[in-house]
């Protein structure tokens, strides 16, 4: 294993271990060798730990210490033609999963947006795919209203709702 075309390897995730956070590789230009068992490369993994497993058939990178396919490492994955990027604006930072959901960051408007197929729970808050608020204590916000009188600068506030009759 001494030239660098044996160092580092394209290959494609043939079997995953998210207990140990490894994955075994198979090469298509070695007879679809399989790698052994190789952890995988997280963004971070100290205070703030970052976890996001690669799929069975996903692209990945891998590099090797040079001593045979058991001592390496899964750099993480590329796009190719077969693996295209979800979006080709360099302004957008996103996350596609796999059921289409996505969570995408604008810097040009500074914006965040969430396209999330199942729904969103924070801290207790439910926000339903049809827009429905469930709050904490199970109270679901619909047709909120609330009648304010104008602060000193007699600004009127606007109603969130009809008035419950």
């Amino acid at each position: 294993m001494d030239s660098v075309a044996e160092v580092i390897k394209h290959g494609v995730i043939s079997s995953i271990d998210p207990v140990k956070a490894t994955a075994r590789v198979t090469f298509p230009d070695r007879d679809n060798v399989v790698s052994f068992d190789l952890p995988i490369l997280f963004a971070s993994t100290g205070f703030v730990k970052v976890y996001s497993m690669p799929k069975v058939q996903q692209p990945a990178k891998c590099s090797f210490l040079g001593t045979g396919m058991e001592d390496g490492f899964i750099d993480g994955g590329f796009y190719n033609d077969e693996n295209p990027p979800p979006t080709t604006d360099p302004t957008l930072h996103m996350i596609q999963f796999g059921d289409g959901s996505s969570i995408t960051y604008d810097e040009k408007t500074r914006s965040l947006s969430m396209d999330i197929l199942g729904g969103v729970n924070i801290n207790g808050l439910n926000i339903g795919p049809d827009g429905t608020l469930t709050l904490a204590n199970g109270v679901v916000v619909d047709n909120h209203y609330h009648e304010q009188p104008n602060d000193s600068g007699n600004n009127a506030e606007q109603p969130t709702g009809e008035p419950k009759s």
